[in-house]
């Protein structure tokens, strides 16, 4: 009984805390409708809005209709500079900067950014505030002028940075603008720059980007109202296939009308959609096949928009030359340029033990290399194996090396023993063309302990699907691109030697004295030279994770 008055206090007390807590935390309101005479200083309270208008975002607030501002603290400092002058407005009519990036942020779709997410229809609805009169509105103008703020720093963002964030596997060490740089940027917008051009200086360079650009507002245009998204190519008789096969080729441009019952036209048309999504071309609807047709159209639109961004997380400028292995397409190619060096087939990492996305440069090649096996490889298939049956080494070309290069009888080792942790021992295949990594091995730095190399199934590059390996990247033409790595040095590697040490199958390593920049990267779709897009499978799933990360689309033409 004595305590119950000690218990009520300690509430109340309690109570009144939360309260205060609350008070101190409470989101101010931001201004009302604030009309000004056609005789006051609108552009002074229209500062005064802005002023409050960024106090109140500082507090955890919203701008409008649950927009909150872009980069606050980038745009507060903006403002500050100018000492709360609107920048995008005077005496109540919007600049021509305004009206210009009015236009860019409805079109920019085709840069493959959603213009909702730029406060697209904020934007339209408060410049078009009183029809097209200059609106006395100064709180509706300080909005305005913060979003246009806004809308201008995400774009220039977006496009120069892309708008996936950064993670491991990007070119660029610089990962965003800071404040002062994008402030800076902001000014450049009203000083005499043309708003369209400085945009455009922001996006890459690079011929791919421009092409894919050029590619996706093409295939909106032409698929507004995509008409195979709902077509089923399950479940359907040989005739019903046929037809539904000549109506979604059509749709996409691969056959015109007069063509729709005509059986052969219908297989050319096929063996061109093969084509273009990297699929053997045999005119069949098999299982790759069908489920290519079965992608959307919007989906397509995804994915270009997706690739585009990828470009943007590329550096201002790449060297020259350069080689970019292209995971999805089983492509290698050698850059100098916009000229293409060289060109190869590629097998790449099984979806279970993935080629992984890096940057790096090739120091050295090596002729009739030993494969020694990594770690991930013995554990997997290496002890199980042994432990089964100890003909296995022999079978596969494969010794046992201690650390001072001896090698070890493999009888003589407690197998059951090894594990991750402990196996103080290398297992190396031996040199000779059952070699797994063929007679040449591409090095490379990097922490995952893969390289490009010559391989013993060299059959497998007819494949249509080439993700086969465990993570190195097998090169067809591996012997033109180790005479592409010595061309410049006829001093030490003279034209023909590199044949010689392969026909005596000479053991040696080669340093370059000019190395190479090499990119291995996940790209989807890209545009051929004959204008048109092909698309990849997504073999690693890749694009499904990293589209939820985009700012959802609308798609809205202007």
């Amino acid at each position: 009984m004595v305590l119950q008055p000690q218990i009520s206090w300690q509430r109340t007390l309690l109570v009144l805390v939360l309260l205060l807590i609350q008070a101190c935390h409470r989101v101010h309101p931001p201004p009302r409708h604030q009309l000004i005479p056609v005789t006051g200083d609108l552009d002074q309270a229209v500062r005064d809005n802005i002023s409050k208008l960024l106090d109140f975002d500082s507090s955890g607030g919203f701008i409008l209709d649950s927009a909150r501002i872009f980069r606050s603290g980038a745009i507060r400092d903006f403002y500050i500079l100018r000492k709360d002058q609107p920048f995008w407005s005077l005496e109540g009519r919007i600049t021509p900067a305004g009206d210009t990036l009015l236009d860019l942020v409805g079109g920019a779709w085709r840069r493959g950014l959603d213009p909702e997410s730029l406060y697209q229809r904020q934007l339209v609805t408060l410049a078009g505030y009183d029809g097209k009169k200059p609106s006395r509105d100064a709180a509706v103008l300080a909005r305005l002028d913060i979003l246009f703020t806004a809308a201008f720093a995400k774009m220039a963002s977006q496009l120069h940075y892309g708008i996936l964030g950064p993670d491991s596997l990007r070119l660029r060490k610089d990962t965003a603008f800071n404040n002062r740089t994008l402030d800076s940027l902001i000014l450049r917008a009203d000083q005499g720059d043309s708003l369209k051009a400085l945009i455009g200086s922001l996006e890459p360079g690079y011929t791919q980007y421009i092409l894919l650009k050029s590619a996706l507002v093409r295939f909106t245009l032409a698929h507004e109202k995509p008409g195979w998204d709902a077509f089923s190519l399950d479940s359907l008789s040989p005739a019903g296939l046929s037809r539904q096969l000549a109506l979604r080729l059509l749709e996409e441009g691969y056959m015109d009308s007069s063509g729709i019952h005509d059986e052969a036209a219908v297989v050319r048309a096929l063996k061109r959609f093969q084509n273009d999504h990297g699929l053997f071309p045999d005119g069949k609807p098999g299982k790759r096949t069908i489920a290519a047709l079965k992608v959307t159209s919007r989906e397509r639109l995804e994915q270009i928009r997706l690739n585009l961004d990828r470009w943007r997380h590329f550096p201002d400028s790449l060297p020259h030359p350069y080689l970019m292995v292209n995971i999805p397409s089983f492509r290698l190619d050698i850059w100098d340029g916009d000229s293409l060096r060289l060109d190869s087939k590629v097998i790449v990492g099984k979806p279970q033990t993935p080629t992984p996305e890096l940057s790096s440069s090739i120091v050295n090649f090596q002729l009739y290399p030993y494969w020694r096996l990594p770690m991930s490889i013995i554990v997997r298939d290496v002890f199980p194996a042994v432990i089964k049956n100890q003909k296995y080494l022999v079978k596969n070309n494969l010794e046992v090396v201690d650390r001072h290069g001896n090698v070890v009888d493999p009888a003589k080792l407690n197998w059951k023993r090894f594990n991750k942790e402990y196996f103080p021992y290398v297992l190396r295949q031996m040199t000779g063309l059952d070699n797994s990594l063929g007679i040449i091995k591409f090095n490379f730095r990097n922490k995952y302990s893969v390289y490009l190399h010559d391989t013993n199934l060299r059959t497998l590059f007819g494949a249509e699907f080439r993700a086969l390996s465990h993570g190195c990247v097998r090169v067809q033409k591996w012997d033109s691109l180790s005479r592409y790595l010595v061309r410049d040095d006829t001093l030490r590697h003279i034209p023909d030697s590199l044949a010689v040490w392969e026909k005596e199958q000479v053991q040696k390593t080669v340093f370059l004295t000019r190395r190479l920049p090499l990119y291995i990267r996940y790209f989807t779709c890209r545009v051929n030279s004959k204008g048109r897009l092909i698309f990849s499978d997504d073999i690693y799933g890749y694009d499904s994770i990293e589209e939820h990360r985009l700012d959802p689309p609308a798609w809205k033409l202007d």
